[in-house]
């Protein structure tokens, strides 16, 4: 092995001792040193100063809680001590051990059951309850619905002779154990624990069975499945708030906005619970407080607004989405429920972007947000499981800067090669997307990794510059260059569409721009057309992230904002130029690289347009800041430990 290792080394020596890359890497080096000693590298580095004078006053010292001597005699130990005690938490407890240690074939009644009542139920409910006269086209209706009850019923019979109780076939599963355990960091509940409970016997098997099949007079059997398995999937999340994130993360491409703001409601329940019974704690950061800032003008632009009935739904949305910020913060604390999150992130987004492929070259892509006089040549733009290409773009600049720093951080072969599989795939997909926002995002992202990433891996890509030029001279087709020289161009209707929306809102701007007009489309689309230019009064948005936070919550609010982002990058800049880690540094770098292109998206794009898309930056905006935290109690770990 030692001998395979040698040729490999001595090149390496020789690169890193020749005297082009030597002199390289030192003019890159004085470089760095010059901005580190700069006016710009002091302002941008300041949060940690600020942070320590803001831990020292008399505000924070006066809100900090107290702690006694004898926790027990706390009201907090004594009413979380109640309400592990209640009624609620005993019959919680006893319908949790009735389903893990119920033996499968019990389960198995419960299918047969709810199969046959289903059915029967499906056909008393078309033809006996019914005075009709039975047709063909009544079967046919029936067959989908019927063949799911009958699909259920036979696997339920093939379960019929297994008796090991579901939890010792979850552990024993080599998928399942992986989703729960490995993914979700689940609690692996070991056989001497189980197996003091006793499950769910045949005769309530039997019982619920019926009940549920009897549901089918109102909903289809899919339906009640569907429901059954998001009641799971609650139930998961309000046992682990970490689960809830990683959960959300993975299915927010695919499941409807309501959907996820259960997810949400029901992981800031199982967080809030956690930290009710001292299980979890809160960490409070400079940036929390410029987010709670933030929300109020949120809540404001949902009560204060020319459309309150439409505002306040749209409010109570963004205000749940954004608190998935503070619980991301204090949920993802160590290195394995970051890659638990990584590797969720991994998965729906190779998901994503594989359909997204997949559509523009076999299935059916739409022109309508083209301009297909001037560019001819491209077919169409993909959307995968987002309804429009720009918001696909939105979401793909969020995740490729952050795979990438995961590409360089890991060590491990196969982690290597698989996020460099989900980059590339992601990075062909946002092409398709043909979003010329999305692309400057993505350029801007990689622009700023180059510069933070290391002076010697500056050295790297200047070295390797002319290789990198002549490789995309070969993979940019004449459909893309057109593109990237059409950013700007008034002759394409987009870019003029955009401007004249951006000279009514001015106009706008002149009477609401102070305190906003309220949340929402409904809101803007009664304000907008008396300001806007010819052709454009029914522009939903003002087709930038920055000039729609001034049109609804007003001037303010933007400052909030341009101040959390700039507490934000201050923060990253100060702990990058602090830490000694270089995995660390790779990290933060590349989740301050996705959050900075995507807020250079926001020029040209309402990026918070898609409520998905708006919950996904508040978690990734989270995610950034674990990322800090991690490393510190690592490194505090290594000191006193290691």
């Amino acid at each position: 092995m030692a001998g395979k290792r040698k040729p490999l080394r001595a090149i390496n020596d020789f690169f890193a001792k020749s005297i082009i890359i030597t002199w390289l890497c030192a003019v890159t080096g004085a470089v760095y040193k010059k901005i580190s000693a700069s006016m710009f590298a002091f302002i941008f580095t300041s949060y940690d100063r600020m942070a320590a004078w803001f831990s020292r006053s008399k505000i924070v010292n006066f809100c900090k809680p107290k702690i006694k001597a004898e926790p027990k005699k706390t009201l907090s130990f004594k009413i979380s001590r109640l309400y592990e005690q209640s009624l609620f938490c005993l019959v919680l407890d006893k319908i949790k051990w009735g389903i893990l240690a119920c033996q499968l074939n019990i389960a198995a009644l419960f299918g047969i059951t709810f199969g046959f009542s289903s059915a029967l139920m499906l056909i008393l409910k078309n033809f006996a309850f019914r005075v009709t006269q039975i047709t063909w086209d009544g079967i046919v209706t029936l067959i989908n619905p019927l063949m799911t009850s009958l699909c259920f019923i036979v696997v339920s019979i093939l379960l019929i002779f297994v008796k090991k109780p579901l939890i010792g076939i979850i552990n024993e599963s080599v998928i399942l154990s992986s989703i729960l355990f490995d993914c979700l960091r689940l609690r692996k509940i070991p056989p001497a624990e189980y197996e003091k409970h006793t499950g769910m016997n045949a005769g309530v098997a039997v019982i619920f069975g019926i009940l549920f099949g009897a549901l089918s007079f109102f909903f289809v059997p899919s339906q009640i499945i569907t429901v059954m398995c998001a009641a799971v999937v609650i139930i998961i999340v309000l046992c682990s708030p970490e689960a809830g994130v990683s959960i959300i993360l993975f299915a927010l491409p695919f499941v409807p906005t309501m959907w996820l703001v259960w997810l949400v409601c029901a992981t800031l329940l199982s967080f809030s619970l956690k930290c009710f019974r001292r299980k979890r704690v809160v960490r409070v950061d400079g940036i929390d407080i410029w987010v709670s800032v933030f929300s109020i003008f949120i809540v404001a632009g949902g009560t204060i607004s020319v459309d309150i009935a439409s505002s306040v739904p749209k409010m109570l949305v963004y205000l749940c989405f954004l608190f998935m910020y503070f619980i991301v913060k204090n949920t993802v604390r160590t290195e394995i429920l970051l890659k638990s999150c990584a590797a969720s992130i991994n998965i729906s987004a190779l998901l994503v972007a594989a359909i997204g492929i997949f559509q523009y070259f076999v299935g059916d892509v739409s022109t309508v947000w083209q301009d297909t006089a001037m560019f001819a040549g491209i077919p169409g733009r993909a959307v995968s499981t987002f309804e429009n290409p720009n918001v696909l773009g939105e979401y793909l600049i969020l995740v490729l800067p952050v795979i990438f720093a995961f590409f360089i951080a890991t060590k491990n072969l196969k982690e290597k090669c698989a996020y460099f599989f989900v980059f590339m795939t992601c990075a062909c997909c946002l092409i398709f997307t043909w979003s010329r926002g999305a692309w400057l995002g993505f350029t801007f992202a990689v622009i700023i990794f180059i510069l933070f990433k290391s002076h010697e891996f500056l050295a790297g890509i200047i070295l390797l510059s002319p290789a990198l030029a002549l490789g995309a001279t070969f993979l940019l087709n004449q459909n893309i260059i057109d593109r990237i020289l059409s950013i700007g161009d008034t002759a394409d209707s987009s870019t003029m569409y955009r401007l004249n929306i951006w000279k009514g809102v001015f106009n706008m701007f002149r009477e609401n721009g102070i305190f906003g007009i309220g949340i929402g489309e409904d809101a803007f689309a009664a304000v907008f057309p008396k300001y806007a230019l010819a052709g454009t009064q029914t522009a939903p948005h003002t087709h930038s992230l920055y000039l729609q936070i001034v049109s609804e919550m007003g001037a303010f609010a933007l400052v909030a904002f341009l101040v959390l982002c700039f507490a934000f990058f201050s923060h990253t800049f100060a702990y990058i130029h602090r830490t000694i880690n270089a995995k660390d540094r790779t990290l933060a770098t590349g989740f301050m690289c996705a959050i900075a292109a995507f807020l250079v998206q926001g020029f040209t794009d309402y990026v918070w347009y898609n409520y998905k898309i708006y919950l996904f930056f508040w978690i990734m905006l989270g995610l950034a800041i674990t990322v800090f935290y991690i490393s510190e109690d690592e490194q505090r770990r290594k000191f006193f430990y290691g």
